[in-house]
C-alpha cells in the first residue's frame, strides 16, 4: 500500500506531528521487517491491530485467541523489538538502519 501512494500521487514521504517526516520506502522497510523477523503473534498483530486498523477484539479472534486478549500489548512488543533492531542497524532497506 506504501508504494500504490507513491505510484499513484508520487508522494514518497509523509509529514507527522510535530513535522517529522518519514520516507514511505523506510516505513516499508520496517514493516516487512516486523513480518519476517518477530514471533508469529507479533507480527500478527502489528498488521492487524495497527496496519489493518481492526478492533483489539477482532484482531485476538483472527490470531486464534481469547478476544480478552491485550492485543495492542502484541503490537508493542513488537514494536518495541524492531526498535531494538533500528538501534542495531539491523534492518535491511531502512535508510538509517543498514544496506
Amino acid at each position: 500500500m506504501f508504494r500504490a501512494t507513491f505510484e499513484d500521487c508520487g508522494i514518497d514521504s509523509v509529514r507527522g506531528p510535530g513535522g517529522v517526516v518519514w520516507s514511505l520506502w523506510d516505513i516499508e522497510a520496517l514493516y516487512e521487517a516486523s513480518q519476517e523477523v518477530l514471533p508469529p503473534k507479533q507480527a500478527m498483530a502489528i498488521r492487524l491491530f495497527l496496519v489493518e486498523g481492526l478492533f483489539e477484539a477482532d484482531a485476538a479472534e483472527r490470531m486464534g485467541v481469547s478476544r480478552t486478549n491485550p492485543i495492542g500489548m502484541y503490537a508493542t512488543d513488537g514494536l518495541n523489538r524492531i526498535v531494538a533492531l533500528v538501534d542495531q542497524r539491523r534492518i535491511k532497506g531502512y535508510q538509517n538502519g543498514g544496506d
